[in-house]
């Protein structure tokens, strides 16, 4: 059997060709957030056909799409790594796991949670128009931000009309693989059909706002890069947060063992 032979440059310009994995990343992260806007399109097209169900169905498929491209930006920027095996799901992930509906529920969750807390603090960021701030500048924006930041905090406590939004938004979030396929599939419950079209306008409409805040939250960071101070930052906070998480669960199990202990030496109840 003959044998090809190459140039020796072949190899290198082979593997200049191919894109570095931060790169791949970065296109991937891209890519999903059209595809998540084609979802969210065809969901409105299938709104104004009358398929309720359908477009309930696609607007999951686009909520979903967009989780997974945030995980792959956070990729390609460097503040999370994707790994092959023992993800500890803060600072590296497995990437089989972003077909799983509930890795990227979950992702979702993290990141509007996140919005909500310190809504204030990204807004102020947002506002901010000048490349340099005086001192007093710089104080004034922190100090507004904290104030906002706590009348936020007392309106949640509270359990008024943004605690209610909250509450609503997280629950809905708990149900979105329900709603999926209950919009994609015909089922019965007993001798009830259920059809995809049994979902209501109010469902459809509040998924739609859901997608079209997803899909926006997350092409607005999929165009951020992070400079090498940011990264930093991020990285050295991710870590904390893996610390923190690692100490509750060591703290969790040291309760649960000393419980089975205390339970055998009490032995059995007469």
């Amino acid at each position: 059997m003959q044998r090809h032979t190459y140039p020796k440059d072949y190899y290198v310009l082979a593997s200049a060709a191919l894109p570095s994995q931060r790169s791949l990343y970065r296109e991937l992260s891209m890519e999903s957030v059209g595809n998540a806007k084609h979802f969210l399109a065809d969901a409105k097209r299938l709104k104004q056909a009358r398929s309720r169900g359908h477009a309930i169905a696609l607007t999951v498929l686009s909520i979903e799409e967009a989780s997974k491209a945030l995980v792959y930006h956070n990729a390609a920027e460097g503040v999370l790594r994707i790994v092959g095996k023992n993800p500890n799901h803060i600072t590296t992930f497995q990437e089989r796991e972003l077909p799983d509906h509930r890795f990227k529920h979950t992702i979702l969750a993290g990141l509007l949670a996140e919005w909500i807390r310190y809504a204030p603090f990204y807004e102020a960021a947002e506002r901010l128009r000048k490349p340099r701030l005086t001192k007093e500048e710089v104080r004034e924006v922190i100090l507004g931000a904290i104030h906002a930041h706590r009348l936020l905090q007392v309106d949640l406590a509270s359990g008024g009309r943004t605690a209610k939004d909250v509450k609503d938004l997280f629950e809905l979030l708990e149900q979105l693989n329900d709603l999926k396929n209950r919009g994609f599939y015909v089922d019965h419950a007993g001798r009830r059909m259920l059809l995809p079209n049994d979902l209501t306008r109010r469902e459809l409409e509040r998924l739609l706002e859901l997608g079209e805040g997803a899909i926006e939250m997350v092409s607005q960071l999929a165009t951020l890069h992070y400079t090498e101070r940011e990264k930093r930052l991020q990285i050295e906070a991710n870590k904390e947060l893996l610390k923190r998480a690692r100490r509750a669960r060591i703290r969790s199990a040291l309760q649960d063992s000393a419980q089975a202990s205390a339970h055998r030496r009490a032995g059995p109840k007469s």
